[in-house]
């Protein structure tokens, strides 16, 4: 009897974590322009300078909105994919008395 698992398709590829870890470089460049003490290797930064800073920030925000986008189902809502979990526990459940209808 074939395998049923060479039928399933492979999970998807996730980004890797670095795709998401925003927090830092933000915090480093709130820090430079609210207080230099906490990066003192960095310069402080001027109201007039925080969109040239923070360009590249903006850029790590899209490339992982980009990345999310990419990823199968995102578009589905919760609803849909509740009502799918309901489908599968209620095949779970067929297939289950199936079986102690053989064994």
């Amino acid at each position: 009897m074939p395998s049923q698992t060479s039928n399933l398709p492979s999970p998807p590829t996730l980004p890797p974590p670095s795709t998401f870890d925003l927090l830092p470089p933000l915090h480093q460049l709130l820090s430079r322009l609210l207080d230099s003490t906490v990066y003192p290797h960095d310069e402080p930064l001027e109201t007039k300078d925080l969109a040239t800073a923070a360009a590249a920030i903006k850029l790590k925000i899209e490339k992982a909105r980009t990345a999310i986008t990419g990823l199968p189902d995102i578009s589905r809502t919760v609803e849909d994919l509740n009502e799918e979990a309901e489908e599968c526990a209620r095949r779970v459940e067929k297939l289950r008395l199936v079986l102690e209808k053989m064994g």
